[in-house]
């Protein structure tokens, strides 16, 4: 492809943003999932009492730069005081139970189930409701992880509910970008995907509220340079790293100038990569 013959980025746009086309396959997978949870009496038990949870979310804190294209983050949540580990084992039991035992597969932090013709990959994550947050437990540290607290998930569902889901399809879209990224640079960031999330809910609200085009396509791509720019224009203004919060608007993003250099050059990358290979423009 010479330098001039770019791909069009409106297409790429709805590709990058798994859930835009992969709709059935998320429902068929998480179908399957529920199944094998209630083929087990435990676990069919807590769900009808509503003590367990499944959902359909991801952004742990500490997440690896390199993530699949075709895969779910899904959180089984418990309520209540519990285990983590021991119902860790319960839960990894339960999934070879059903699927087959070759096709699951215990990690740090989730529980892996392979992909089938039908099924998307699955990054099961067992976790307990408490201390005003969902914790997970890493096996590697055996400490326990927090996600996005009930306060700041129901902020970005606030965001989502008011903006027709743009929100979230937009942080599905930078991490897919994140892997070709990292893929096309050969470089590491470990940019978490709790990074990009809560740098895409610190700009301003109405790039994802806002109608750009009557074409879908259109609008999506439009909606996407306007993130991408002002996520760009907010990394270069700020006059200190710690300026830039969390989605709780209280606790710096970055723990160090460290951190805020790695995202930045990362962004930077990124820019560069859709400007080599899209149209990239407004």
């Amino acid at each position: 492809m010479s330098k001039k013959e770019k791909k069009p980025l409106s297409k790429a746009v709805g590709e990058w943003d798994n859930g835009y086309i992969d709709t059935p396959r998320i429902a068929y997978t998480m179908g399957q999932l529920e199944s094998a949870f209630r083929a087990c009496p435990k676990y069919k038990k807590l769900l009808n009492s509503d003590r367990l949870r499944i959902a359909l979310r991801g952004s742990p804190k500490k997440n690896s730069a390199n993530a699949d294209l075709a895969d779910i983050d899904v959180q089984a949540v418990f309520m209540g005081k519990i285990d983590i580990n021991a119902e860790k084992n319960d839960v990894f039991n339960a999934m070879i139970a059903y699927f087959k035992f070759e096709d699951v597969q215990r990690k740090s932090k989730a529980i892996t189930i392979s992909p089938n013709k039908k099924r998307l990959k699955i990054d099961l994550i067992v976790c307990r409701q408490g201390d005003g947050a969902v914790i997970a437990l890493n096996d590697n540290t055996d400490k326990e992880e927090s996600f996005f607290t009930p306060y700041e998930q129901s902020l970005i569902g606030n965001l989502d509910s008011s903006c027709n889901g743009n929100f979230t399809k937009m942080v599905r879209t930078f991490k897919h970008l994140r892997f070709l990224v990292c893929q096309a640079t050969g470089k590491k960031y470990y940019i978490t995907s709790h990074a990009i999330e809560c740098m895409l809910f610190s700009i301003r609200k109405k790039i994802y509220r806002t109608k750009y085009d009557r074409n879908a396509e259109v609008d999506t791509k439009k909606r996407f340079l306007a993130v991408a720019h002002s996520v760009g224009a907010k990394l270069k203004n700020v006059k200190q790293y710690g300026e830039i919060k969390e989605i709780n608007g209280q606790k710096p993003l970055f723990k160090d100038n460290q951190q805020y250099k790695i995202f930045v050059e990362f962004w930077n990358d990124l820019h560069d990569y859709l400007t080599s290979n899209y149209d990239f423009e407004r």
